[in-house]
């Protein structure tokens, strides 16, 4: 699952992802992220957060500075739901308070935009969870 208001930034990211062969969702929406989430929570393996997204309407009483940290509390909100679910931190963000937290969180790794392409960040996803190797027999056939 994949969580950013940023959807024409992104699309390259989530293309490099389907093409590695993940399955991705796309959400944009907070609201629709938190009800996707909530109705699929078993079947997530990965979340890819961003933290600067508008608020909505499940996070508009939460303290997100005007939207700049809507991740926080929906990253909070997943750890209750599912604690073990790996989550990576994929956000411009620059303060180093939400960094710390962040790289202080078990099954959670924060990364900055602005340093993955996104075959590199594609490969950072593969060792969180890895694809299964073809067989020698399938790349025969793809070839």
């Amino acid at each position: 699952m994949f969580v950013d208001d940023e959807r024409r930034v992104m699309d390259s990211y989530v293309l490099e992802l389907a093409l590695c062969g993940y399955e991705v969702d796309f959400e944009t929406k907070v609201d629709v992220a938190w009800e996707f989430f909530e109705e699929n929570v078993d079947k997530i393996q990965l979340l890819i957060l961003d933290i600067m997204m508008p608020p909505g309407e499940n996070f508009k009483h939460a303290h997100t500075t005007g939207g700049l940290r809507t991740g926080v509390p929906f990253y909070k909100q997943v750890r209750q739901r599912a604690p073990r679910l790996p989550v990576v931190i994929l956000t411009n963000v620059t303060d180093e308070n939400v960094e710390q937290f962040f790289s202080q969180e078990k099954h959670c790794r924060f990364l900055r935009k602005v340093d993955y392409l996104p075959f590199e960040f594609a490969e950072e996803v593969n060792k969180i969870i890895p694809l299964p190797k073809k067989k020698k027999e399938d790349e025969d056939k793809e070839e």
